[in-house]
């Protein structure tokens, strides 16, 4: 009888156990991505609130199979890890991973909140995605439309980020072509713009394209540092003026958040990061 009661309440006792060491092992990789040059053991025990004796035995499998490596008992990623990334990432449309943050957005702003990704053949800001507003007045614009990069936030933040002479050869053009609406800033006002988006990693427009409007932008890269897309606010310019820092900050962290979530790893928390671990090593 006792035999029997042991056979039974022991598939109890792993089911426990398996997702328990299953959600540490997954907690190990994320907390080592974001921090490989301060993942010993030490550090990943105290982080993850658990003792060294739970995690040694998950390290040393997670770098028998080449999802970590280990040297001077520092861990980081392996090359299964980073097979295992770039087959995940291109499994999740930017839309799914955008929606439920842009919708965040929305809400904690009360102003539209939209996705544009750059169309290199046609050189415009193209919005792929969006999440309305419900105040009564407010911006709105169809999926699909395009706007030019020089005048519109979303635009200027996707061109600041182009290489050097795409960004020539795209200012050659917009100087010696018409185009419609107002006219563009000259190339070395329009530089300093680009420079100053690339430093802050965010843009705005107020009246600029449209006097009705102003818009913010902020960066969202991928994981391997690459800018993917403007996380844009568009309001009415009345409204918008009187809360432009608020709108920036949160289009700002929703960005971050977007592009953590697409494998980007922020390389001035990094940084920071390294630093405390300096000072603590002291």
């Amino acid at each position: 009888m006792s035999s029997h009661m042991t056979t039974e309440h022991e598939p109890a006792t792993q089911s426990h156990d398996g997702p328990r060491s299953l959600l540490r092992t997954l907690k190990i990789l994320e907390y080592i991505a974001a921090h490989p040059e301060a993942a010993t053991l030490a550090r990943v025990s105290h982080e993850l609130q658990s003792p060294k004796s739970s995690l040694l035995g998950l390290l040393r499998a997670l770098v028998q199979h080449g999802y970590l490596t280990s040297e001077d008992s520092r861990y980081s990623l392996g090359p299964s890890a980073h097979r295992l990334a770039i087959a995940i990432v291109p499994a999740f449309p930017l839309s799914q991973i955008a929606k439920p943050i842009m919708r965040d957005l929305v809400a904690k702003t009360g102003e539209t909140a939209l996705l544009a990704t750059l169309d290199l053949e046609m050189q415009r800001a193209v919005y792929v995605d969006k999440v309305e507003s419900v105040s009564p007045i407010r911006y709105t614009v169809p999926i699909g439309t395009s706007r030019p990069l020089y005048s519109t936030a979303a635009g200027r933040l996707l061109l600041a980020y182009q290489p050097s002479d795409w960004i020539d050869d795209y200012l050659k053009k917009l100087a010696t072509e018409p185009q419609a609406g107002r006219m563009p800033p000259d190339s070395a006002a329009l530089r300093t713009i680009l420079a100053e988006i690339r430093r802050s990693g965010t843009s705005q427009t107020i009246g600029e394209f449209s006097p009705d409007v102003a818009g913010v932008s902020a960066a969202v890269f991928d994981h391997e540092h690459k800018l993917i897309a403007a996380l844009t606010l568009g309001a009415p310019v009345e409204r918008a003026k009187k809360k432009l820092s608020l709108m920036m900050e949160a289009a700002h962290q929703a960005a971050l958040r977007m592009s953590s979530d697409l494998g980007y790893v922020n390389p001035q928390n990094s940084s920071s990061d390294r630093r405390k671990v300096s000072t603590r090593a002291k």
